[in-house]
């Protein structure tokens, strides 16, 4: 009989209204064909959310699924700051949630802002160089060079920091 009390306080419990703050991931999507993030974007946002509690509990279920933040970055050419609360406001679509929630954004909490530059995709091949101390135990010579494998790699990335780049050493060993 406890048990059965337990449930019916629970489910009544949670047919309430409640607010509630989700960490939900951010999506950027369209970016242009030939370019790509220069910085780093947070990955979520900190977004309050109202509804009943039985929905809320549904949604914290399914924050890692179907749940998150789409920013459409179509119509920028290089850079532009996204102020999130009139992002997501004059665009709720851009909200997406799991089938059949019923469920009202509220406010953003954290970033009020994101800055988003886009820079040219970039790669080049660029030898690693070995950064080694050879010290020969008594009794011991050293016979030939050391060998690196492999002898270059590829970066990729924005034009500005791969350009920047004309060898690699190794971490000193």
């Amino acid at each position: 009989i406890l048990l059965f009390a337990f449930f019916v306080w629970f489910f009544t419990i949670l047919g309430n209204n409640y607010s509630y703050v989700f960490d939900v991931p951010l999506d950027l999507i369209n970016i242009e064909a030939g370019k790509t993030i220069k910085e780093n974007i947070p990955k979520k946002i900190r977004a309050e959310f109202a509804g009943n509690g039985i929905e809320l509990l549904s949604l914290y279920i399914y924050t890692k699924s179907t749940f998150k933040f789409v920013i459409d970055l179509q119509k920028i050419r290089w850079f532009y700051d996204y102020s999130l609360r009139d992002y997501f406001t004059n665009n709720p679509e851009k909200i997406v949630f799991p089938r059949n929630t019923n469920v009202r954004f509220k406010q953003i909490i954290w970033p009020d802002t994101i800055h988003v530059e886009l820079d040219r995709f970039a790669a080049a091949l660029i030898p690693v160089i070995p950064n080694i101390q050879i010290k020969e135990a008594a009794g011991y010579i050293k016979v030939g060079n050391p060998e690196i494998f492999p002898e270059t790699i590829r970066i990729s990335g924005p034009r500005s920091y791969v350009k920047n780049y004309e060898k690699i050493y190794t971490q000193e060993f």
